[in-house]
């Protein structure tokens, strides 16, 4: 007869909620985004690339009341809200809830300004985030400018 071994309670502290956010992204951007992280790890990657472009000084000092502010033009220059996708490629980020929560605090930011993209501001912070991160070699800003 085997004996069952006691069940190890989790050491772990409880995990944030995660979300699914559907995403389309072209292929080269995909295959660039790929070099710099692992399969599992892509979508805390992602989540890290977000986070990263909001909590940039250009976002949290631009006038949300004011389009033609300095920092909201330099700030919705980084954001393509008409891409045409060339060869794209569906899908599917699980982003920690807090990371969707600033990232919605966003697109009401954004589409105060302009409200004729309100359904490609998601899409665009999201792409933008990936090409920023692609450009500085798969790292963050903060870990850029130490």
């Amino acid at each position: 007869m085997l004996l069952r071994a006691p069940k190890r309670h989790k050491q772990d502290a409880p995990k944030e909620p995660r979300k699914r956010v559907p995403i389309r992204l072209n292929q080269s951007l995909v295959d660039e985004m790929a070099q710099f992280h692992q399969a599992k790890e892509k979508s805390q990657w992602v989540s890290d690339a977000v986070l990263d472009l909001l909590s940039r000084e250009i976002y949290e000092d631009a006038d949300w009341q004011d389009a033609d502010h300095e920092d909201t033009v330099a700030f919705l220059s980084l954001l393509n809200f008409d891409e045409k996708l060339i060869d794209p490629v569906a899908d599917t980020i699980l982003m920690p809830q807090s990371v969707v929560d600033s990232m919605s605090e966003a697109v009401k930011k954004i589409c105060w300004v302009l409200p004729e993209a309100s359904r490609s501001v998601r899409p665009a912070i999201i792409r933008a985030a990936i090409r920023q991160r692609v450009l500085l070699n798969g790292k963050l800003l903060s870990e850029v400018l130490l």
